[in-house]
């Protein structure tokens, strides 16, 4: 983590310099903060209509690298119990 995540912010892959480098929020492609509650309906059901207006949802550098490296984890300690352990 102490590798990657300022590699990739230094070397802007996906506009990492957009967005702050350890942050949890949701971020619109300009870089401010996502307001969920502009694309979604009182049902909390997705409006694509509004979505395409406000953009992707972007997450920043250190959070997006976290959740890859948890599930890449998890896959992989699921696999060794199985391959190993398992009858």
């Amino acid at each position: 983590m102490y590798i990657v995540t300022p590699a990739t912010y230094w070397l802007n892959v996906y506009n990492a310099k957009t967005f702050p480098i350890f942050s949890s929020s949701l971020f619109q492609p300009n870089g401010q903060d996502y307001d969920i509650t502009t694309v979604v309906d009182s049902n909390f059901e997705l409006n694509l209509t509004a979505y395409e207006e406000v953009g992707n949802i972007h997450l920043s550098t250190f959070f997006a690298i976290t959740y890859g490296f948890g599930f890449a984890g998890l896959a992989a300690t699921v696999s060794h119990v199985a391959l190993f352990y398992g009858k």
